[in-house]
């Protein structure tokens, strides 16, 4: 699939994507639809969809992406999946792609929260654990992600 948005299915998200940036005050940082992604698979389909996005780095988008109300702490929590399969496995959480990094969504049904999370942008060696916890390079688990 190409990262030119030519698939029928990803026509119109770059527009979407930066409008909800504009309305937002935010700018738009476009997350490649061929670019990696976690997403935590075992709660496709529950509500409200989540998301987050650390800086993007090393052909990753730097988004989690959960559904539910739980983000769990187990380390296989979330897969790496390509963004574009976001299209058939959660596509709610496609318009938020755009926002830029540090950024937090949350959405269920009309309802749609975004914010700003300071802490998304930290550097390893700036790092806090989950439980806030400051974190040491390389502590935060065997996957070489961000913890989100």
């Amino acid at each position: 699939m190409n990262s030119d948005l030519s698939n029928p299915l990803e026509e119109g998200l770059e527009d979407q994507q930066r409008m909800l940036c504009e309305q937002n005050g935010l700018e738009y940082v476009r997350a490649d639809m061929n670019s990696i992604l976690g997403f935590a698979v075992a709660t496709e389909g529950k509500l409200p969809i989540n998301g987050l996005r650390h800086q993007q780095e090393g052909g990753t988008s730097g988004w989690y992406v959960w559904c539910g109300e739980h983000l769990s702490q187990a380390p296989d929590f979330f897969s790496p999946i390509h963004a574009h399969h976001l299209l058939h496995r959660c596509k709610e959480a496609v318009r938020f792609l755009g926002l830029p990094p540090g950024s937090r969504f949350l959405t269920a049904g009309d309802y749609v929260d975004i914010w700003f999370d300071e802490s998304l942008l930290l550097t390893e060696t700036e790092g806090r654990n989950r439980d806030g916890e400051t974190e040491k390079p390389g502590q935060n688990g065997e996957t070489g992600w961000p913890a989100p």
